[in-house]
């Protein structure tokens, strides 16, 4: 019942979710996406932007197999497009704050059958992740397929300054070397508090929040 992360919103309200708040609602996000045929090896974009949603889905996607492709909330209809071709992605997770959502839809209508998730209102054709997601169990159980070693985590976009981006994946196996890397050169343990100022969709913001949460240290 430790303290895993506070949040604080635009209007400077805040929640608070300890590590069994993150077990608990990483299970039901985990059992939602399930519901709606997300499972081991299926691409799933991220587009949250600083949402503590992030971490129910990041979180859920590990447990589950998927891969996540963290994104940027200022991606165009193209930008959309081209990943959705290059990754194969099979639903999308998105912000409902600002245009971003009508620029993915635009981009989705050309793959039929994309999972199309909402985080934070409404919208027609769209799932409603925070109405939904509260119906499931808060068990989750591993089983002789739960994701390990070189199956794959994680897919990211880079910068793309010569060309169009490149698709970089990270496995399981990846992900858990840089938690120990960092483990191994940082001296903080589970009295600390740690400041999350990277956006969640960069490299370091996931891996940084990610090796926090594995010491036991409360995020803001």
């Amino acid at each position: 019942d430790k303290l895993a992360m506070m949040w604080v919103a635009n209007d400077k309200s805040d929640r608070k979710f300890t590590f069994s708040d993150m077990k608990r609602y990483s299970a039901k996000t985990a059992n939602y996406f399930e519901s709606l045929g997300i499972k081991k090896g299926d691409t799933v974009m991220l587009v949250l932007k600083r949402h503590y949603q992030f971490w129910f889905c990041m979180l859920a996607f590990h447990k589950i197999g998927a891969i996540a492709i963290p994104a940027t909330n200022q991606l165009v209809e193209h930008d959309f497009t081209y990943r959705f071709k290059a990754a194969r992605v099979k639903a999308i997770v998105c912000t409902a704050d600002g245009e971003v959502s009508t620029e993915a839809e635009k981009a989705a209508n050309e793959f039929p059958g994309m999972v199309k998730v909402l985080v934070g209102g409404k919208k027609d054709g769209w799932n409603d992740f925070n109405v939904e997601m509260e119906r499931f169990s808060t068990h989750y159980n591993r089983t002789e397929n739960t994701p390990c070693g070189n199956d794959p985590m994680l897919m990211l976009f880079t910068s793309g300054t010569t060309a169009q981006s490149k698709a970089v994946m990270l496995s399981q196996r990846n992900i858990a070397t840089n938690i120990y890397d960092l483990q191994s050169v940082e001296n903080i343990n589970e009295k600390d508090v740690s400041i999350a100022l990277l956006p969640f969709h960069h490299i370091f913001g996931s891996t940084c929040m990610a090796y926090t949460l594995a010491c036991g240290v409360k995020i803001v």
